[in-house]
C-alpha cells in the first residue's frame, strides 16, 4: 500500500466522538456520517431538525447529508413540531 493511501486509510478509521446536545455521542468509526447516522448514534427522533454548530451559527444537517465529522463537533437538535 502507498504511503499516501495508509494515511488516507488511517485518517478514516480513528474513533470519533461528538457533542449532540451537550452529550458525548459515538464514537464513530469514520469521519463521514450522514444526519441520520448521528440522531440514530444520539437516541433521537429520526424526524427532528439537527443543526451543526459553527462558531454562533447553526447549519441544518438533513438526514441524507454527508458531514466530515470531527472530535467533539457540535450538534443539536430540535424535536419536530406536532401538527394538530
Amino acid at each position: 500500500m502507498a504511503p499516501d493511501q495508509a494515511a488516507a486509510d488511517s485518517h478514516h478509521s480513528h474513533d470519533i466522538t461528538v457533542i449532540v446536545n451537550e452529550k458525548p455521542v459515538g464514537p464513530f468509526h469514520t469521519d463521514d456520517v450522514t444526519g441520520a447516522e448521528i440522531k440514530a448514534a444520539a437516541g433521537l427522533d429520526p424526524n427532528s431538525d439537527l443543526f451543526e454548530k459553527r462558531g454562533t451559527d447553526l447549519v441544518p444537517v438533513e438526514n441524507t447529508q454527508h458531514v466530515e465529522i470531527h472530535q467533539h463537533e457540535v450538534f443539536v437538535d430540535f424535536p419536530p413540531t406536532p401538527v394538530s
